[in-house]
């Protein structure tokens, strides 16, 4: 069996390690929030609102902006793998207005991509349930447990907080991989044989069903970690299977890689990491 070394750094953290959110919370202060909206009502003023997601960075000269954001994405790419941004302008601003400002913030992360077959980069935190056949977890009233998803990053913004519940919740997979190290060697070697990951009927026109994720980035020579639960990848699947497979309530506090700020009614972007 092969002599596996346990992940070390910023990254392999627990609940207790990672502290309260006062130690990692970045808040954007006057200047940068001024800098945000003033860009917001420029694009508000040229009707271009609707499309957010053909903004590029270049477009906006923020300095204040960025030299808030950019301890932001140190921290998301070197440290803990995840970074809190608060002090988000959203008073007196309409959804699109902030969606908009989430956006921009979003650029100084990286490139967007898209998570899904409909080529969504940008959407919506709701429960659409009523309306879609087979929504995405994010798009329905069922708890979303911890995993991660298929980009580099993600980004949550929090538009209104949730009547009840709408709690986030991080884990470090570099932790995760120790602890199990520690535990269970074993079960280690098939992962790091890769695995085969299933689309669910969101390849693209070109792509196959089945792609298969190595445990090591071939581009920077990194872990690549990949996490999710066992329960059924749809609310429709996760209806029919309840039977055999009950949704657990249970709240866990360990700790991941992307941002926190997962609220009913926020905006949900995915992005790679800048080149």
């Amino acid at each position: 069996m092969t002599k596996h070394q346990p992940v070390t750094g910023p990254m392999c953290w627990n609940r207790e390690s990672a502290g309260p959110p006062k130690l990692f919370a970045l808040t954007l202060d006057a200047p940068a929030r001024g800098e945000l909206a003033a860009a917001v009502r420029r694009l508000a003023a040229a009707g271009r609102l609707d499309a957010p997601h053909l903004l590029k960075r270049a477009e906006f000269d923020l300095p204040a902006l960025n030299r808030r954001v950019d301890r932001a994405v140190a921290e998301v790419k070197s440290g803990r793998g995840f970074a809190l941004l608060t002090g988000l302008p959203c008073e007196g601003m309409t959804l699109a207005e902030f969606t908009a400002a989430a956006w921009i913030v979003g650029t100084r992360f990286g490139e967007p991509l898209s998570q899904n077959a409909r080529g969504d980069l940008v959407t919506q935190v709701i429960d659409a349930g009523s309306a879609d056949p087979t929504p995405r977890m994010y798009r329905s009233n069922l708890e979303l447990r911890l995993h991660s998803d298929i980009t580099a990053m993600i980004a949550l913004a929090c538009w209104q907080p949730a009547q009840s519940g709408g709690l986030s919740f991080l884990a470090s997979a570099a932790a995760i991989h120790n602890e199990i190290l520690a535990r269970a060697q074993h079960l280690l070697e098939p992962l790091y044989k890769g695995f085969h990951y299933h689309r669910l009927g969101e390849e693209g026109p070109d792509e196959q069903p089945k792609r298969l994720i190595a445990p090591r980035c071939s581009r920077c020579a990194r872990a690549s970690c990949r996490a999710a639960t066992s329960a059924p990848a749809s609310p429709a699947a996760t209806r029919a299977a309840a039977c055999r497979s009950p949704i657990s309530r249970s709240r866990r506090s360990t700790c991941s890689t992307k941002s926190p700020g997962h609220r009913p009614g926020g905006s949900n972007s995915p992005w790679r990491a800048a080149t």
